[in-house]
């Protein structure tokens, strides 16, 4: 996700994220690349794809 196995290597970076992730839990890659992505630039914000803000104070919604 962030490039930081091989930085020199992007591609080689995404390889194995694409493989680890679906080996994982079947994911796309590429999906999870842009949701986590989206997180860090909405941290602490209603836009965050990791926040339910209408129901941000339940365990279980």
């Amino acid at each position: 996700m962030h490039g930081s196995m091989l930085p020199q290597y992007p591609a080689i970076n995404r390889a194995i994220g694409r493989f680890c992730v679906f080996i994982y839990a079947g994911f796309s890659y590429d999906k999870l690349h842009e949701n986590h992505h989206a997180h860090h630039r909405h941290a602490g914000t209603a836009d965050n794809p990791d926040v339910d803000t209408e129901h941000s104070g339940q365990f279980w919604p």
